[in-house]
């Protein structure tokens, strides 16, 4: 919110589909943890699911979006061998990633789980900030490293709790 609240560039209809992500997002978390914890479907049901019900979705954007389809269908790169290896392990990362983020959220919580995915964007967070197109401002700023020490405190209280 500290952040947010003097942004520069302030777009409402961006900052509503990034709440309605982390509505989602939160929603995911604590289905995947619930679901887990049952033991009904484990890590790979979980997936499985998720690769069912967010397929018809996909399928629509795609539909309602024929310009991009047609442009990532026809691009000349599906010609370069280098472009079909590079989207081949990145597709294989995804699917790591996601079985990852299932997994954390079995063995620890929801919430420890966004932590950790918050973490790991801080090296991101401060090389964007070097980026020519970062619109510097102290609320921008303050609010970001209090994320940042925020989340670094959950971790070490939890790594603490552990012992």
């Amino acid at each position: 919110v500290i952040a947010a609240i003097h942004d520069v560039s302030f777009d409402f209809v961006g900052y509503s589909y990034v709440l309605l992500n982390d509505v989602f997002t939160a929603f995911n978390g604590v289905v995947t943890k619930q679901k887990t914890d049952a033991k009904k479907l484990g890590e790979w049901g979980i997936l499985f699911h998720n690769t069912l019900y967010s397929t018809p979705v996909i399928i629509v954007f795609l539909l309602l979006d024929t310009q991009g389809t047609e442009l990532s269908l026809h691009s000349p790169l599906w010609g370069n061998p280098r472009f079909c290896v590079a989207f081949l392990f990145s597709s294989m990362l995804g699917c790591l990633i996601q079985y990852s983020t299932v997994y954390c959220t079995k063995v620890n919580s929801a919430l420890t789980t966004t932590v950790v995915g918050c973490l790991k964007n801080i090296l991101t967070t401060y090389v964007g900030m070097l980026m020519v197109d970062y619109k510097f401002t102290w609320y921008n700023f303050v609010g970001l490293n209090i994320s940042i020490a925020a989340s670094l405190f959950y971790s070490y209280t939890r790594v603490k709790e552990r012992k």
